[in-house]
């Protein structure tokens, strides 16, 4: 491919210019208005709105440029038969296997470029932007993620049952005014200690919390549309009346392995995580857990306390 080749020779002069800017700048889609006070007031000089727009064009190019490179990297894996995780070179395999390669795809839309599905620009991006749009880096997220589904079993979660107990935990049949579906989780029925031990009684009875918690994620994403214009993030809310406290260790270890497993595999699927009805306690247990997660994802976050809750949510 011709643009792959224009591509490479470039990367190398380019890249600590992109780095740069993306620091500085965003795309108008991924800019949180609730945080323009705050750029602001970082800056040392005001931008006059021609050097605001040359950045901004030259921006564009940049992330074109490594979308296009990421596009180019993920069709020479793919036709290559190392996407995930096999050598390079000649493979004796069958064709049936072969073509099972080439249809791979990530909820439901195919990575493989040339077969021209609006939707592969659409994940591509999503990994472009977990990983600043540094290629390298959302190349090599983009293959453990589908490394670690082929080893998770996602293939199917949505069949596996957990019981009718869980199904009072979470509820996906709602969006907000934007049209993103709603992800309700209700933390405090966790208080009542029966169904806290049937729950997370055992390191089996966590992991398949951990599946179930997968499985919720999954479903969501059937109600996103991986189209131009379409809505394709959700709004993730948690209720923590009658949490229980973080002293519960399974939970409190469950929770962190969740949060991790998700930003590592479902990049720039949330557009908000919401908590309400928030604790003090919670506070300081928030502090801990967003040590272990990237500060893109630490942008979601909204806490409300109980007297908050009614206005964040409207908002």
């Amino acid at each position: 491919m011709a643009e792959c080749s224009q591509i490479s020779d470039e990367t190398n002069e380019n890249e600590n210019t992109q780095k740069h800017q993306e620091i500085h700048l965003e795309d108008a889609e991924s800019r949180n208005p609730d945080d323009e006070s705050n750029s602001h007031t970082e800056m040392k000089k005001p931008i006059s709105p021609e050097q605001e727009y040359k950045a901004s064009i030259q921006m564009k190019k940049s992330k074109k440029k490594a979308l296009i490179e990421l596009r180019c990297r993920v069709e020479d894996a793919i036709l290559g038969n190392y996407m995930l995780g096999k050598p390079r070179g000649k493979v004796p395999e069958s064709n049936k296997t072969q073509e099972n390669l080439h249809d791979i795809s990530l909820w439901g839309v195919p990575l493989l470029p040339s077969k021209g599905h609006e939707g592969t620009d659409i994940i591509l991006l999503k990994f472009l932007k977990a990983r600043d749009f540094r290629v390298s880096e959302a190349f090599n997220m983009l293959r453990r993620t589908l490394i670690w589904r082929r080893e998770f079993k996602t293939e199917g979660i949505l069949e596996e049952n957990f019981g009718p107990e869980l199904e009072n935990v979470v509820y996906i049949n709602s969006t907000d005014k934007e049209g993103h579906p709603l992800c309700y989780n209700v933390c405090g029925a966790f208080k009542d200690r029966e169904f806290y031990n049937k729950t997370f009684g055992s390191e089996a009875k966590c992991e398949d919390f951990l599946r179930w918690r997968v499985q919720s994620m999954e479903k969501v994403i059937q109600n996103l549309n991986f189209t131009a214009g379409g809505v394709d993030s959700m709004v993730q809310i948690l209720d923590l009346k009658n949490s229980p406290r973080p002293s519960n260790k399974e939970l409190r270890l469950v929770t962190k392995k969740a949060i991790t497993l998700l930003q590592d595999n479902y990049p720039e699927l949330i557009f908000r995580h919401i908590v309400i009805n928030v604790p003090f306690w919670y506070y300081a247990s928030h502090t801990l857990i967003s040590k272990f997660i990237s500060q893109r994802t630490r942008s979601k976050f909204i806490l409300a306390r109980p007297s908050g809750v009614a206005d964040t949510l409207l908002k």
